[in-house]
């Protein structure tokens, strides 16, 4: 039997010769988002994050980030950018100021400076992914005629405020893209693809230290 360590719980991992098991991810899910994010993060569905209140360039912002725990924040998919646009939209102390965000234009094309993937999603038409500005770095800027965030391109000197995603382990990680593939119907993944030849067919919830 192996155990690892994630936070502040532990994954109990049988070796045997099956497959990851709908209940397994399902378990290990329900007990990373009941896991307390750290102090000044705040959980939005399965992840923690850090809206400043302070203003700051664009790379002092990254750098701040970093020293949290984390990297400024970028969208995984668009439920997660529909999550935190809400949140956002929804709290009265921080809506109405523009939030630096982990986007960069190196040259041609919009990429997240942490992972590199594109921010826009290839032929995406959603009025949300339009960017607009010729600055080299994001942000998300309000629309008081619409009363959303849209991305917006800035000079990286600009002073604004930053959110910050806090950077999960690769355990939590993976484990969360099997469950939105299998929650999506998708064909069920290879344990090792993710977990290299150790099958998961066993796991408790948190304890607690």
């Amino acid at each position: 039997m192996h155990i690892i360590h994630t936070n502040k719980y532990s994954i109990l991992v049988n070796i045997l010769s099956v497959g990851i098991s709908r209940k397994l991810i399902k378990t290990i899910i329900t007990c990373t988002s009941k896991n307390p994010c750290p102090g000044n993060f705040t959980r939005i569905a399965h992840t923690c994050y850090h809206f400043s209140e302070r203003q700051y360039n664009w790379k002092s912002a990254m750098s701040m980030c970093k020293s949290l725990g984390g990297n400024l924040l970028e969208f995984e998919n668009k439920d997660e950018q529909i999550d935190v646009l809400t949140y956002l939209i929804g709290d009265k102390y921080l809506r109405g100021y523009d939030y630096w965000t982990g986007g960069l234009n190196p040259g041609l094309l919009w990429i997240w400076a942490n992972s590199a993937r594109p921010v826009v999603p290839k032929d995406s038409t959603r009025p949300e992914d339009q960017i607009s500005g010729s600055g080299r770095c994001l942000r998300l800027t309000p629309n008081a005629a619409t009363k959303v965030y849209t991305y917006s391109g800035a000079e990286c000197s600009n002073r604004h405020r930053y959110v910050c995603k806090h950077e999960e382990n690769a355990t939590e990680k993976a484990l969360t893209r099997i469950h939105k593939a299998l929650k999506d119907g998708s064909q069920q993944p290879k344990p090792s693809s993710v977990f290299g030849s150790s099958p998961l067919i066993a796991a408790t919830c948190p304890t607690y230290m």
